[in-house]
């Protein structure tokens, strides 16, 4: 995916439904891309449509909040339409020295969790979703007892019981897997307890004998469960306390290795969104200018560094739009 022909960025912000994915909805096309493997065609298709709107949506953000204050001689594609481009050139490029934890495997483990995972674009008797990327995966779990999204899955019955089977998995007790691929292949299972929304705090499944527990994440790094490569754990777990994150997450084993004992999951498209590792999270944003020598390069560096918040302090991806908006007006917003 990525190496076709890159549409002209004013033409991917416009809808046209005569597009062959126009009608599919995110989740649709995400499974289809996760689908490489089998039907490659309609997964490049999936990504042309997926990677569009992003592009739509970038677009219109940019253009609402900073439109009017731009200079005439930028537009709002200056702001976005390098990095859409470089995203689309580069998008198979990267390779990593990691394991690949395929989704195909994981569903299978779902489904022998007594769930019927989303796993064809358009099915509608789904009752869980599993959301693959890196470092992470994020698994949401409807309430089986009535069977609908709009009532929060229960604990005990949906939540852990999708966790319990993750964990065992992983140590081996029970392969879902005939090989045993995947034991050891999770560093730590995370859940949340539906009762106390979708703020509540991430706690660490634990077994001790037969018996399934949870632990704070705090008490997790205390007893030295935790990648102690992982940065500032607690933490940055925390800020995934949101509807967005799953019922179930789990943390794939050794990735900050970087070598060939770790494990990431996905590879429909090889990169991620992230992870915990130093590597990801003490370098969220690069900033190139590849052709700044001299005074115009002091200068370039100076607005980045006035832009970007200052250590001990952390940048974020909330970071990128404002510092975008300095490099090219030299104004702060």
């Amino acid at each position: 995916m990525g190496n076709g022909i890159m549409p002209n960025l004013n033409a991917m912000t416009q809808d046209d439904p005569s597009r062959s994915m126009a009608t599919e909805n995110d989740a649709d096309l995400l499974t289809l891309i996760g689908m490489a493997k089998e039907a490659p065609t309609e997964a490049n298709e999936a990504f042309i449509e997926f990677h569009r709107r992003h592009a739509a949506f970038l677009y219109a953000a940019f253009g609402f909040r900073y439109g009017k204050r731009l200079p005439i001689y930028y537009s709002i594609a200056d702001l976005v339409g390098d990095t859409l481009v470089r995203a689309w050139e580069r998008a198979e490029t990267y390779d990593a020295n990691l394991e690949e934890i395929d989704d195909r495997e994981l569903e299978q483990i779902m489904t022998n969790a007594g769930f019927d995972p989303l796993d064809v674009a358009g099915e509608t008797q789904h009752n869980a979703v599993l959301a693959i990327n890196g470092g992470m995966a994020h698994i949401y779990v409807k309430n089986r007892a009535v069977n609908t999204w709009s009532t929060l899955p229960r604990f005990v019955e949906d939540v852990r019981a999708m966790a319990e089977r993750f964990y065992n998995n992983n140590s081996g007790e029970l392969s879902d897997d005939p090989e045993g691929y995947y034991v050891g292949a999770f560093d730590l299972i995370l859940v949340r307890n539906p009762a106390d929304g979708f703020s509540g705090p991430y706690q660490v499944l634990v077994k001790q004998g037969s018996t399934f527990s949870t632990i704070t994440l705090s008490q997790a790094v205390a007893n030295g469960i935790v990648d102690p490569a992982y940065v500032n754990f607690d933490t940055n777990i925390q800020r995934l306390q949101n509807v967005r994150s799953g019922d179930v997450i789990l943390l794939s084993s050794r990735m900050c290795r970087n070598d060939a004992t770790g494990y990431y999951f996905g590879a429909a498209l090889p990169g991620w969104h992230g992870s915990l590792c130093a590597t990801d999270m003490t370098i969220p944003i690069i900033f190139s200018f590849p052709q700044g020598s001299g005074s115009a390069l002091m200068r370039f560096e100076g607005i980045v560094d006035s832009s970007l918040p200052q250590p001990p302090n952390e940048a974020r991806i909330t970071n990128i739009e404002p510092t975008i908006y300095d490099l090219l007006t030299l104004e702060v917003p």
